[in-house]
């Protein structure tokens, strides 16, 4: 009997795109929120973006 598995992590496990993609690995953007605005991690915000916007503002995202 065959059996099918599918691979999928959350984006915090920080793989390397062309790892995930080599490998069939299915990535879930964890959102993340600064002042009212949603972000997509790794899609609309980007690793130096979100340390920009954690200095800036008080409390966590």
């Amino acid at each position: 009997m065959e059996k099918n598995v599918v691979l999928v992590t959350d984006s915090t496990a920080d793989i390397p795109r062309t790892l995930t993609e080599e490998l069939g690995i299915y990535v879930i953007p964890l959102k993340v929120h600064f002042d009212g605005e949603t972000y997509l991690d790794g899609e609309s915000i980007t690793p130096p973006l979100f340390y920009q916007k954690v200095s800036q503002v008080r409390g966590l995202p």
